[in-house]
Order: structure tokens, then sequence, then C-alpha cells
């Protein structure tokens, strides 16, 4: 009998370079993950209101990209 696997989409700032690492590392038999990365231009990493409004304002587009 196969095992159906379960998937999990998370959606990650583009500065954040290790959460797919972490993720796996501790990811239980039976479940896959997918990443997409929210827009973070080199100018917005900074946080402020104006950048994270446009950071939150790509999420529902990335998870759309995440769904796929």
């Amino acid at each position: 009998m196969s095992e159906t696997l379960r998937r999990i989409g998370i959606l990650v700032p583009a500065g954040d370079p290790v959460v797919e690492a972490d993720f796996h590392r501790y990811l239980p038999p039976g479940l896959t993950f997918h990443t997409a990365r929210l827009f973070q231009s080199e100018t917005s990493k900074v946080a402020t209101r104006e950048n994270l409004d446009r950071l939150s304002g790509s999420a529902p587009e990335t998870a759309k990209l995440v769904s796929l």
C-alpha cells in the first residue's frame, strides 16, 4: 500500500536564507514542503510600515505559486 504524501506550503520573505533547511530538518515522514518567496527588494529589507505592507501585499500571488 503506497503512502499518500501531504504537502505544506510556506511563504518566505526573500531575505530569509535558512527556512528551507530548518523545515526539512524537522519534517515528519509523509510530509513534503514547498516554498515560495515573498517580494522583497534590497531597499525594502528595513522593517518600515510601507515595506511590511508591500511584503504582505505580495502574499496572495505568492500563495498561488506555492500551491501549484
